[in-house]
Formats: structure tokens, sequence, C-alpha cells
């Protein structure tokens, strides 16, 4: 738990994030306060085959009901006015008609779906990512052949649980993010019938449940919101409605976005229509910037240390690693370079660098892969005025001035730095009708608690290591795609 509850009469909020390691649930007031936060975590199942992330959508439902029943004990009925789900993504559950999964969901990291990405690219005549949602269908039917005749729904993960909590099946939709758009889905041979009509986030799709009620410890018929995806909520909890204002929207996979007044036209990063007229979302996501922590701890330190100790590891090393350099290509990388063959690399070892320096290395690789995509929206004609920090790393007052020195951007830390959590609960504000609208309702439930500015001398060292960073994927590229071609003859 976490601050106190709120006044007596007060209409509170609820926002749930479905991540990909664990559910988090935030009770919010309507000035964003978070008054109660509650965690459950899941695994990842990887060991089904080469490529593969997979996980229990009933681990997913379990984590939510613990959470929600956790965040609200003791609040009265009467105070709540609508729950809002968003989550991974693109991440995919074949359904029965009650909501049933009938196979584990395919989580966003998965590589099985290379093949139908190209399928589905040559109907289109453009290129899709083999990270959406279709070519997961498209995988799922033609390997899960069982399970795929008894769907009838087909669900982003956060539609999923939104469709336990109300009984509804929705495929939630904002500004230019759709799940399944009709076109795509008839490319892909796909019946329509197995995709839910488009509900608008921040709308309601109907209320809860008796059944979801007893479970979740919420009254029956509270709202239940229409949600998005993880990082279109991270956008909104950011405050990302003014050009000029980025974020990291940090979290296992990680990425960069900001709002600009112009569509920016630049190849490796997103530029699409945002919430107002003549405002857009520019950017990128990578994937596995937060795993890539994770993994150091245990790969590299042999322990499963906590972030904090992690960075309080990598701080016993100098700026820029003693000339170390990390490629955090660990799932392959979306923006920019959008290779699934990528692979992770520890570039400038020498017999003096110790697991400090490897620890750096990768928190420094963290902010490396952000500056690529704000380097590359930059040259194509956008003004990044500042950078705000989200999730569990803006805790971190160290790794913000790294980010600050590297990135030459002054980084602001939100109160709340659970922007995703933030995002849900305005959408449920909206949906709930206490909000006006998106924007005004990120601007008044987004508050900024500091903000670090690039320290000059590491600034200037960073500007030469990220030099040889960005030199470093097209130098291995080819050695990749060979290396991916190797390692298949053992699969």
């Amino acid at each position: 738990m976490q601050g106190t509850e709120g006044d007596a009469g007060v209409s509170l909020l609820l926002g749930v994030d479905l991540g990909t390691t664990e559910t988090k649930a935030g009770l919010f007031d309507l000035q964003g306060h978070l008054l109660r936060v509650a965690r459950c975590g899941y695994p990842i199942i990887t060991n089904v085959g080469p490529g593969a992330a997979e996980q229990d959508p009933a681990a997913w439902w379990s984590a939510v009901c613990k959470t929600l029943q956790e965040v609200t004990r003791g609040v009265p009925a009467e105070e709540l006015a609508a729950v809002c789900i968003e989550g991974q993504g693109p991440s995919i559950v074949m359904a029965d008609e009650r909501g049933r999964p009938l196979h584990n969901a395919i989580v966003w990291m998965d590589t099985r779906t290379r093949g139908q990405s190209q399928e589905l690219s040559s109907s289109l005549g453009r290129a899709v990512s083999p990270f959406a949602h279709l070519p997961m269908a498209m995988w799922l039917r033609r390997h899960r052949r069982e399970a795929y005749a008894q769907t009838r729904w087909f669900l982003a993960a956060w539609d999923y649980i939104a469709f336990r909590l109300c009984g509804r099946p929705a495929a939630s939709t904002l500004a230019y993010f759709q799940p399944f758009p009709p076109g795509e889905v008839e490319a892909a041979g796909l019946p329509e019938a197995l995709f839910p009509q488009t509900v608008q986030a921040g709308r309601p799709i109907a209320g809860l449940t008796p059944e979801a009620a007893q479970e979740t410890g919420l009254p029956a018929g509270l709202s239940v919101v229409a949600g998005t995806h993880d990082g279109i909520a991270t956008f909104i909890g950011a405050g990302l409605v003014v050009p000029g204002r980025a974020a990291d929207v940090n979290g296992t996979s990680g990425g960069l976005a900001m709002c600009w007044n112009t569509c920016i036209q630049q190849r490796g990063v997103f530029s699409e229509s945002w919430i107002r007229p003549g405002e857009y979302i520019v950017g990128g996501a990578m994937c596995a910037l937060g795993k890539c922590l994770d993994w150091a701890a245990e790969a590299i330190m042999g322990s499963q240390m906590s972030r904090k100790q992690f960075v309080q590891e990598a701080m016993r090393a100098p700026a820029g690693a003693g000339g170390l350099i990390f490629l955090p290509y660990l799932a392959g990388e979306r923006a920019p370079i959008w290779d699934p063959e990528a692979r992770g690399v520890f570039f400038g070892l020498t017999l003096n660098h110790r697991r400090e320096h490897l620890a750096r290395a990768v928190l420094e690789s963290v902010a490396f892969a952000l500056r690529h995509v704000a380097d590359e929206v930059q040259e194509a004609g956008a003004r990044v005025d500042e950078m705000r920090v989200c999730g569990g790393q803006a805790q971190s007052a160290d790794w913000n001035q790294i980010k600050a020195d590297i990135t030459g951007l002054p980084v602001a830390v939100p109160q709340v730095p659970e922007a995703a959590l933030v995002g849900a609960a305005v959408l449920a504000g909206v949906g709930a009708g206490l909000l006006p609208d998106i924007t005004a309702g990120a601007n008044q439930m987004v508050a900024i608690a500091a903000v670090l500015e690039p320290n000059p001398v590491h600034q200037s060292l960073y500007d030469g290591l990220f030099g040889v960073y960005r030199r470093l994927y097209p130098d291995l590229r080819d050695a990749f795609h060979q290396l991916s071609d190797v390692s298949r003859g053992w699969e």
C-alpha cells in the first residue's frame, strides 16, 4: 500500500497495468495522487520452442483479481467511479464464447511469427512488423489448429481482461492504434467474426458482472472503460500532450515517444496521428531495454538483484564503463533498426573490466538506445525539449542522471512515475465523465517532481561513445543474420 486514502465522497479511479512480468493496480483521486498500489508477478514461458514467449492468461486474471482486491480493501463502493485496463502488447489470446482461454497467450517478444509477418506484408504490399497482433493470430491458426478450431474471439491482452470483467468482448482503439485493422484481417485470411467490434479507449464497455465482482472485490455494475496498449497509456500518463515533450516509456521493452505538431517521415521511427487534430505521437518502441537489466543481474551478477542494487553496482564503475559498450538487442530489436535477428553484444572488453563495468555498460545502453531514437527524430525536424522518465527506473536519481548526460536532454521525474497506470486512470476518469477529455485529464493528473540537467563533462565523453554505439549495428548486421541462419540448423 502506498499513500493515504481519499476523502469521503471523492470519486476514485482504478487503473490496471497488465505488464509482461507483473500486473499493477492503482487507486487514484482526480488530482492524480496514487493512493494505493499493488503488484503481482507471473512468469514468461519460453521452453515450448525456439523463439517462444508465452504466458498463461489465467495467471493474468489471478493477478488482476488479487491486486484489485488489495487496492480497494475497505474503500466504500460508492467512491469507486470506474476501472480501466491497459497492458502489454502486441500479445494475443484465443478465447471461447465465455472468455475462457484456449491456449497460452502469445507475448509480444515471441519471434516465431516472422514467416507470417512476411506473408502478410506480401499480401498487403507493405511491411508488417513481426511484433504485431495479426501475424500472431496467423501463427496460432497454423500451429495450434485444435485450439483455433474452438476459438470465438481473438483478443489483445488488455481487452481479454476487460472481457473477463464485464462479459462483453471489445477491441479497444485510440488515435492511430487499432489491434486488428479490417484491411489486415482480410489480407491475413482470417474470419472477421473472430474479432470484436471496436470501442474507443476512454469509453465505457459495460458494467462489471456479478461473477467478476465476487472475484475482484469490486462492486457489480462498476463501469469497465476501454483501455489501450501500455505504450499509449504511458504517453497519456507522462503528459505527452504538449509538442516537444518526450518520455522514456520504461518497462520490460522500453522506448521513446514524443508529441509533435507535424508528421515526421523517418525510416525506423513511427509518426502517427495523436489525440488532438494536428498533433502526432512520434518515436519508437524497443524490445528488451528493461529486460536487459534483469538478464544482466542473473547472468552477470549471478543473483536476482533488485534494480536498485544493480544500479548501485553499476555506479562503482566510471562514466563510460571504461570504454565498454553494450548493444541491448537480447530479443531482436524494434526501433530504430527493426531487425528480429539482432543480438546483444559487449564491445570493447579488456582484462581490466570487472562486473561493475559490465553492469554500467548495460545501464548506459538503455540511454544510448533512447538517444538513438531521439536523434533520428530530431534529424527529421522535430524538437525535443525534455524527456520524462517513467516506471521503476524513474526512481533512481543516478540512472536518471545517466540518461540526461547521454541524451543531452533535461530529464523530468513525475510525481507518480507509474505513467501507464496514470494513463489508465485518466481513461477511467474520462469514461466515468469525471474528466472532460484525455488531454485535459492528462494535464490535470500529471505533475513533475524534479528536473535533472546534463553534466557537460560526462556529456562530452558520452558523445564520443555514442558514435561508436551507432556504427556497431550496421557493422554487425550481416554477421547477426549469418549467425541466425547457422543457429536454425540446431533447432
